[in-house]
Order: C-alpha cells, then structure tokens, then sequence
C-alpha cells in the first residue's frame, strides 16, 4: 500500500485489524453498512484520507471487540489531568 495519501494512520490500523477478522467479508461492504456510509466514502476512511469520527471509532472497537488502546498507543501512566 503506498503510504504517501495516508493522513490518519492510527485509523488505518483499526481497519487493519477488522480486516484480520474478517478474512472472508468485504471490508468496504462491512464497514459501510455499520457506518451508514457509502463505498467510497468508506474506501477513502479505510486509506485514512478523511478522518473517522470518535464515536464512529469507538463504534467500530465496541463491535469487534478491539481496545482503542491498541490503537492510539495511550499509557494510562502517561496521562496527566
């Protein structure tokens, strides 16, 4: 995958793993059925062109079980409040 379009990397992490359990599905039909989005639309959050919203995000993790934690990389050590 040619990583020059990428903007939003930690999502494209997240549909990476979706895909990991979904070896038999499209992505793209899966995604955009959960997300109320059309094709290419989805297509251009999978390649991380355009932002997911944060509950979209947290919809997705909520659903396949994936922690956001994961994904973002946050300690709760490195919190600071």
């Amino acid at each position: 995958m040619d990583n020059r379009g990428i903007l939003n990397k930690k999502q494209v992490i997240l549909f990476k793993k979706i895909k990991e359990l979904l070896p038999d599905k499209s992505l793209v039909t899966v995604i955009s059925e959960q997300l109320g989005l059309g094709e290419e639309a989805t297509y251009r959050r999978i390649r991380g062109e355009v932002p997911i919203s944060f509950d979209d995000a947290a919809k997705l993790c909520h659903h396949y079980q994936i922690s956001m934690d994961s994904i973002v990389d946050i300690e709760i050590a490195q919190l600071s409040f």
